[in-house]
């Protein structure tokens, strides 16, 4: 499993606005006002992220369901 690297590089380092540009064209459904810090990444089919989150830097989180409520932080 280790570290996702090609994501990192493809993914992680697009600025938060593009990166979930990026995962709401996926599919994903992602609350207003959400910040995704750079080489952070999310691996899985099924993401739900509520209003006001902050996902630090160099956080992978992979999972079959990743839900996380309003405001919640990730700090890595």
């Amino acid at each position: 499993m280790g570290i996702p690297f090609f994501q990192m590089i493809f993914i992680g380092l697009l600025p938060s606005v593009l990166k979930v540009m990026w995962y709401r064209m996926r599919g994903a459904r992602i609350g207003e006002r959400v910040r995704i810090a750079p080489l952070a990444v999310l691996l899985s089919n099924d993401i739900e992220i509520g209003d006001d989150c902050r996902i630090g830097m160099l956080t992978f989180i992979r999972a079959r369901k990743i839900r996380l409520g309003n405001r919640h932080r990730s700090i890595s």
